[in-house]
């Protein structure tokens, strides 16, 4: 009996003992996916020379933040410790300048970017005691050099019937990053099919309907230079008139769109397209 009730005993340990590695097991399995949600937001295109800023999201879940490190490719530009003094550093990247004013926890700001810098970018982040979980976020960047000066328009005529073939040729300006060239009239983006482009160059081919025309007999015409739908400049817009007797400014076949209202060619974010 005394033998039994020793055997009893020893189980009993050992059943407590199982339950306390199964409740320790579950409180670390729980604990190391504390840090949850670590994601990258930042433009995927910048422009030659620019700035940008990089975000870092994540959710710590309540435990202390020990550092948040940042890559380009695998090579490591900068570091936030708050347990530091001070809590950021900058490590030599050529071409990378920090901007350490702007950058903290959550955020890096970058200056003067080049092109050599596009690729990835990763976030690395990592809690402090007693659990020490890492996880990261990458994200390709881009860095584009994009024309400086707005495109140039040109049109046969300023003036059209019903029914003619509008002709207009709109041109960029040489750029690594060509762009995509895109006629509007009166506002509405015309279609790929009456639109044929080349490297820096499109042409506009489309018959007239009276219904183009403004009751007065006013077409708007502008050509929009974007690159990756990111980077938009207008060339400005030139009335087209509708032929029925004399028109308004009759005469000036040939003309461009830099010639005429070119205060109007702002960049299409800051206008109605």
């Amino acid at each position: 009996m005394e033998n039994l009730r020793m055997k009893t005993g020893y189980d009993m340990m050992k059943v407590d003992a199982f339950w306390s590695l199964v409740t320790l097991s579950a409180v670390v399995f729980i604990g190391a996916d504390s840090l949850q949600g670590v994601k990258l937001v930042f433009p995927p295109v910048v422009r030659l020379g620019g700035e940008a800023t990089l975000l870092c999201l994540y959710d710590l879940e309540g435990e202390p933040l020990y550092s948040v490190k940042w890559y380009r490719g695998n090579q490591e530009f900068y570091r936030y410790v708050p347990k530091e003094s001070p809590p950021g550093r900058a490590f030599p990247f050529e071409g990378i300048v920090v901007d350490m004013s702007s950058s903290n926890a959550n955020q890096i700001s970058l200056k003067n970017i080049p092109l050599h810098l596009s690729g990835k970018f990763r976030c690395e982040v990592s809690t402090d005691a007693p659990l020490f979980t890492t996880k990261c976020s990458e994200d390709e960047l881009a860095v584009l050099e994009f024309p400086d000066s707005r495109p140039v328009m040109t049109v046969v005529s300023m003036s059209y019937r019903v029914g003619e073939l509008l002709t207009v040729n709109c041109t960029s300006q040489p750029s690594p990053s060509p762009p995509t060239l895109t006629f509007y009239v009166n506002n509405h983006a015309m279609p790929k099919d009456v639109v044929t482009a080349w490297g820096g160059g499109a042409m506009l081919r489309t018959h007239l309907n009276r219904s183009d025309f403004s009751p007065r007999g006013e077409l708007r015409l502008k050509c929009v230079a974007s690159v990756m739908g990111l980077y938009n400049i207008s060339s400005g817009s030139i009335a087209i008139w509708l032929e029925q007797g004399e028109p308004p400014g009759r005469g000036d076949e040939g003309k461009t769109s830099t010639e005429e209202e070119a205060v109007q060619g702002k960049n299409v974010s800051e206008t109605e397209v």
